[in-house]
């Protein structure tokens, strides 16, 4: 009888539509957010640079070839903007074309095919970009370049043929053709070992997941850490709002968030830059990043637990989920579907996993993306300002009203 009240109770009960809900839900964030990789990976911008004025044949077949993968293929010959560009993350591979490679060819010398990818990226983008460049190479080795120079160089040699050998029986001019094709094909064979393919990595980051995935993991764990964080200084809000008034308690509260996002993400950085192998030239740069991301953090959290009480943080707990997708540190934005989208943001953690993919690996300033996560702080102190004005009395959970 016992047994059967306990089973029946309203907290058992409870467990097992969360545990439900949440099983469904969770899943259905992370199948449908990793569904852009690799299916939107043509969302990627690419670039070929022609610095070579005679390869714009080869440079129309690289860009036939590419847009059958790639949305977005840009064309310049622009070398230098193209890697600002690949540094910004406007554009995720470049294919180089040097001088005089189509003159090189036809010389038959050896001649390299430029590949460029920036490292400091998403782990599933750089490696992606490592298959499209070894692909698009091994194509332009064997079939663009060698099958083309080839066209030019047996019409010419038998367009010379032809003048030499008017007059002659066709079973002798069609001999004599065939033998000038063999001498092109003896002659190419070198031609195919001297075209090479050679990635430069900029931004390098070493080798292990765990390097390309740091990033991410610093701020999943921030972020978590603030969700029970500010579960914990809900608790003594509502003890000493009762005592001191809730302005004065929300104040104090605002200055707890303050002094633990300054002192532990310092800590945490410190530790985390000398694992990762980061330069420490870059600590005052990122502890600040990392401090505004925290603190932004905590409001996001306190500001569905400030409006329901403790039950609030079962949202802050299915915000976190959708957050480890739109937070880019495992899939780029402009791959991810209008959802995730959107509340890239309004998350913490996509400001702070792109800062840190700068800080650690190299990359642009931290400038715009340190500006956007303050108005968001700010943003996030407003309404909550505006929840403890209208909310004057804390609800707290009594678990003992569950059995």
């Amino acid at each position: 009888m016992k047994s059967s009240k306990f089973l029946t109770s309203k907290g058992t009960l409870l467990a097992f539509g969360v545990t439900l809900i949440y099983g469904i839900l969770v899943f259905l964030i992370y199948f449908t957010g990793y569904h852009a990789m690799p299916n939107n990976l043509n969302r990627l911008p690419v670039t070929i640079v022609n610095q070579d004025k005679s390869s714009k044949t080869i440079s129309k077949q690289l860009k036939t070839s590419l847009s059958k993968e790639f949305n977005t293929v840009n064309e310049t010959s622009d070398l230098k903007q193209a890697k600002k560009e690949l540094n910004e993350r406007k554009t995720y591979l470049i294919v180089d074309i040097p001088t005089d490679f189509t003159k090189d060819i036809q010389s038959n010398k050896s001649t390299t095919l430029h590949f460029f990818i920036n490292e400091s990226n998403q782990s599933s983008v750089v490696s992606a970009m490592k298959s499209v460049a070894n692909t698009v190479g091994a194509n332009v080795q064997k079939n663009v370049i060698i099958q083309k120079s080839k066209a030019v160089l047996t019409k010419n040699a038998l367009n010379q043929m032809a003048t030499q050998l008017q007059g002659l029986p066709a079973t002798q001019r069609q001999q004599a053709t065939s033998q000038v094709q063999k001498q092109v094909d003896s002659s190419y064979d070198s031609v195919a070992n001297g075209v090479s393919i050679k990635i430069h990595r900029t931004n390098k980051v070493k080798e292990g997941l765990n390097y390309s995935l740091a990033p991410f993991f610093i701020n999943l764990a921030l972020y978590l850490s603030s969700l029970i964080g500010a579960l914990l200084l809900y608790g003594t809000y509502a003890k000493f709002a009762k005592s001191i008034g809730r302005w004065q308690a929300f104040g104090n509260l605002q200055i707890a968030m303050i002094l633990i996002s300054a002192i532990s993400t310092g800590i945490v950085k410190v530790t985390v830059m000398n694992l990762v192998g980061a330069p420490m030239s870059n600590f005052l740069v990122a502890w600040l990043g990392q401090f505004f991301v925290m603190w932004g953090s905590f409001e996001l959290n306190s500001l569905f637990i400030l409006l329901l009480g403790q039950a609030g943080a079962s949202i802050n707990i299915f915000f976190t989920m959708i957050q480890v997708v739109s937070s880019a540190g495992m899939i780029p934005v402009i791959t991810m579907d209008p959802f995730f989208k959107f509340i890239h943001y309004i998350s913490p953690m996509y400001y702070g996993a792109l800062m840190d993919f700068n800080n650690f690996y190299g990359g642009v300033s931290n400038s715009n993306l340190l500006s956007s996560m303050v108005l968001l702080v700010i943003a996030l102190i407003l309404i909550n300002t505006v929840i403890v004005c209208f909310r004057k009395k804390q609800p707290m959970l009594n678990f003992e009203n569950f059995s």
